[in-house]
């Protein structure tokens, strides 16, 4: 009861994430090869900027491709595959990845770029897709714990395992697509909501900045939450059980 009750305070609206930091003026999105203003992202920028603040760039080009796969580039690139420059085409789905895909570029400015190493990309993805459905949240909490614990009963949860993310998730430019292990993402989802159902969302943020500031993942839980990583671990777990 306690776990549904946080989970009701934190989720149940769709400005989750925001903070008391000042909203900067509006970081202008750009296409990429005609320099020309990307218009209509306004709502997407007031839905991942609250929880970031201060620290995107002011122009965020946008790379439009034909290819399937969608990503990012540091410090201020964002490259989407297979939706249209005309706003007349974009779907829910167009929004839905740009958001989350500017997530990472906030994450990569806060941990200054250790949010792509390898062994942090778990909770790199994991928090990406809290952007990417926010009106989704209970949603993504019962489908991200239902993977879960299907995947802790074979033995495939832990931190050794997520944090060899190519091996756990895949190679998307080194290996094949279609090995690819999507569910990955939401075994990163249930770490996050480990961490902010029990901690809160600023201590989130800490924990990121404190993952850029030390580059390791017990030394950042140390330092945010007081806990080791074998504590953290054995208590993120036990917490998918639960749910």
């Amino acid at each position: 009861m306690r776990t549904r009750l946080l989970f009701a305070i934190l989720f149940s609206t769709l400005n989750l994430f925001a903070s008391t930091t000042n909203i900067s003026a509006q970081t202008r999105f750009t296409d990429f090869e005609t320099g020309q203003p990307v218009q209509g992202l306004n709502h997407v920028w007031e839905a991942v900027q609250p929880f970031y603040g201060e620290i995107f760039p002011k122009v965020i080009r946008i790379k439009f491709h034909n290819d399937t796969f969608s990503g990012f580039e540091f410090p201020d690139i964002m490259w989407l595959g297979n939706f249209s420059r005309n706003p007349n085409d974009r779907t829910k789905r167009f929004y839905e990845v740009v958001r989350h895909e500017l997530s990472h570029l906030g994450n990569m400015h806060l941990t200054n770029s250790m949010s792509m190493e390898n062994r942090f990309r778990f909770f790199d993805e994991g928090f990406a897709m809290f952007f990417e459905f926010p009106q989704k949240q209970e949603w993504l909490f019962q489908k991200s714990f239902k993977i879960a614990r299907k995947y802790l009963a074979r033995g495939k949860v832990s931190f050794a395992q997520v944090q060899d993310w190519k091996s756990y998730f895949g190679d998307p430019l080194g290996g094949s697509r279609n090995e690819l292990d999507k569910n990955a993402y939401n075994i990163g989802a249930t770490f996050v909501f480990f961490l902010i159902n029990n901690y809160g969302k600023e201590n989130f943020r800490n924990f990121l900045v404190a993952i850029g500031d030390t580059k390791d993942l017990e030394l950042s839980l140390i330092r945010t939450y007081g806990i080791s990583k074998e504590m953290a671990e054995k208590s993120w777990l036990n917490y998918i059980l639960k749910q």
